[in-house]
């Protein structure tokens, strides 16, 4: 009789974030069962569905009595536990390795991903959807991918691939994007602030600086900020591409368009603060939910999950007048307070208002 998979993927293959976790199971030699979502007849939205995927999206990922939402933390999940099958190195050999393809993955999650997954929407699904295509999105996105492939160029002629010389997860974390584009068309190294290094390693992106510190000195400090374990890692790795995929851009936004577009005396868009505040507050529902669970994001400990929230909520609660997004839902303000007033940000806060030299 055949062993009936414990993993189970919830969303449709034509998603590129359920492809995306499909090809890691491939890769990985893991056997699952795919459930479709029929998203047309928002099946997506149901309360059974929102109890395994709070923000209603696809991929939801199921492994015994484990549940996982975003695909980049269910490919990190799959690589961590069955680290032993199929492609051994998808994660990488070791902490240095691990950190290169971190730091691809995040520039996939914040460079590639917004423009490709704009193109794919205005150049592959509009006119499935029969939806007129936005021609100034698609020209925007277009240079915008076009800056970003300018970089991947200059690294690809350094290494095969982008993380060294073998496939790894952040090469196949651009493949579901990737074809849509070219299928669809005929048509820092990055400019960005973060730049790490330790010893003979360089970083970019914040994200991937933190899980390499966390890695490198595990015995240092708090313990707990990256999970004890493949579980609470995978929790981890699960509220942190929340972050990045579903806060940061709302945040982003209104910071920008709030805080800093009347000081660099650049007219402020009034649809995008509106926008950002309603995508912002279904976030923040989705999270109000969440905390009513737990402590925290990804359990009863504080963990990197909730600090990454951490510089963006500040603005917002302190630099903009929608601080009272955050503090009118009682289990997202009680989460506030908590990471707030943690010594390690207040140090932080601090250090923004010493002078240079007393910094160093």
């Amino acid at each position: 009789m055949a062993t009936i998979p414990s993993v189970t993927v919830y969303g449709p293959p034509m998603s590129t974030a359920v492809s995306r976790v499909l090809a890691c199971l491939f890769e990985k030699n893991v056997a699952f069962h795919l459930l479709p979502v029929d998203m047309s007849k928002r099946q997506h939205k149901s309360p059974d569905f929102l109890k395994i995927q709070p923000f209603g999206q696809v991929p939801a990922f199921q492994d015994s009595d484990l549940t996982l939402f975003e695909s980049r933390a269910i490919c990190r999940y799959v690589c961590d536990k069955y680290s032993e099958r199929g492609n051994k190195r998808l994660l990488g050999l070791g902490l240095l390795e691990r950190a290169s393809i971190e730091q691809w993955l995040e520039a996939e999650s914040q460079s590639f991903n917004p423009p490709s997954s704009t193109l794919v929407f205005q150049l592959a699904f509009a006119p499935r959807m029969r939806l007129k295509q936005d021609p100034k999105a698609i020209d925007q996105a277009e240079a915008k991918l076009s800056g970003v492939l300018d970089v991947y160029e200059r690294r690809l002629g350094e290494s095969r691939f982008l993380a060294g010389e073998e496939f790894t997860l952040a090469d196949l974390s651009h493949l579901p994007n990737t074809q849509y584009v070219i299928d669809a068309s005929e048509k820092q190294p990055l400019g960005q602030v973060t730049a790490f290094q330790h010893e003979n390693t360089t970083l970019l992106e914040s994200r991937a600086v933190c899980r390499y510190i966390s890695e490198k000195y595990p015995d240092q400090g708090n313990k707990n900020l990256f999970g004890r374990g493949t579980m609470e890692r995978a929790l981890v790795e699960q509220w942190l591409q929340a972050e990045v995929q579903t806060f940061d851009p709302p945040t982003s936004a209104l910071i920008f368009q709030l805080a800093f577009a009347p000081h660099l005396k650049v007219q402020q868009d009034l649809d995008v603060i509106e926008q950002s505040e309603k995508r912002l507050l279904e976030v923040l529902n989705a999270y109000d939910k969440r905390l009513e669970e737990s402590k925290y994001l990804a359990g009863d400990e504080f963990t990197l999950a909730d600090l990454t929230h951490l510089p963006n909520a500040h603005h917002i609660v302190n630099s903009t007048d929608k601080g009272y997004l955050i503090k009118s839902k009682k289990n997202v303000n009680r989460w506030w307070e908590a990471i707030s007033n943690r010594p390690s940000w207040k140090r932080v806060i601090e250090m923004r208002n010493e002078p240079p030299e007393k910094i160093a």
